[in-house]
C-alpha cells in the first residue's frame, strides 16, 4: 500500500495521499500506520486491500509498445518498486512473476543480481532519502521502507550505513549546516 502511495505521489503530487483505504488486516498490531494515514477514511479486515486514486478525465495507460526493457531490467524496476513492501521476499516475488524461487535465482543470477542485495539497496537509498528530505520518525520511516518491526530496521540501517539512523540524520544536518555558514 505504502509503495501504491508513494508511486501515486510521484505522479499526482508529493503530498497526495488516498482520502479512502480497505486494508486487510491479520491482527491488532498491523493497525500501527504511520500518522500520514490518519486523514483517510480506512477500513479494515476488508476481503481486500484498495485505496482510491483520482485520475484525469484523459488519462491513458501507458502502451506496453513503448517498453524497451529486457526482461533483467524489468525485473530490476519491480525489485524496486516493490521492496519496500513488507512482505516482500524472494517466494513472494517469484510467485508473482510465474517462477519458481530457483528459477528466479539462476536468472537473475545470470547478470550478477542477488535478491537480497538488491531489495536491500533499495531499503537503504529510501531510507536516507527519507531521512534527508523529511522529519518523519525514524518509526514511520521504517515503515516506508517495507520493516514493521522498528528493531529490525535499526539494525539494518545500522548494517548499511554504520551508524543509527537517528546519529545518521543529525551528522547530515550538521554538515548542511557548516556547509551554509561556509
Amino acid at each position: 500500500m505504502l509503495t501504491i502511495i508513494s508511486l501515486c505521489r510521484t505522479f499526482l503530487d508529493k503530498r497526495w495521499q488516498p482520502s479512502h483505504a480497505k486494508l486487510v488486516c491479520t491482527n491488532n498490531r498491523a493497525r500501527k500506520l504511520p500518522k500520514h494515514f490518519f486523514n483517510s477514511d480506512i477500513r479494515f479486515e476488508q476481503q481486500y486491500g484498495a485505496i482510491a486514486i483520482p485520475l484525469p478525465y484523459d488519462y491513458r495507460a501507458i502502451s506496453e509498445q513503448y517498453t524497451t526493457q529486457d526482461w533483467h531490467q524489468a525485473v530490476e524496476a519491480l525489485i524496486k518498486t516493490y521492496a519496500t513492501l513488507p512482505w516482500f521476499n524472494i517466494e513472494w516475488f517469484a510467485s508473482l512473476l510465474g517462477l519458481t524461487k530457483r528459477t528466479l535465482q539462476r536468472n537473475l543470477k545470470k547478470r550478477s543480481i542477488l535478491f537480497k542485495e538488491a531489495k536491500e539497496e533499495v531499503r537503504e537509498i529510501k531510507a536516507k532519502q527519507l531521512l534527508d528530505e523529511t522529519d518523519l520518525s525514524v518509526q514511520e520511516i521504517s515503515w516506508q521502507v517495507g520493516y514493521s518491526d522498528l528493531s529490525n530496521f535499526n539494525r539494518a540501517f545500522k548494517g548499511w550505513v554504520g551508524t543509527t539512523a537517528p546519529s545518521y540524520r543529525s551528522r547530515k544536518k550538521q554538515t548542511q549546516v557548516s556547509e551554509i555558514k561556509n
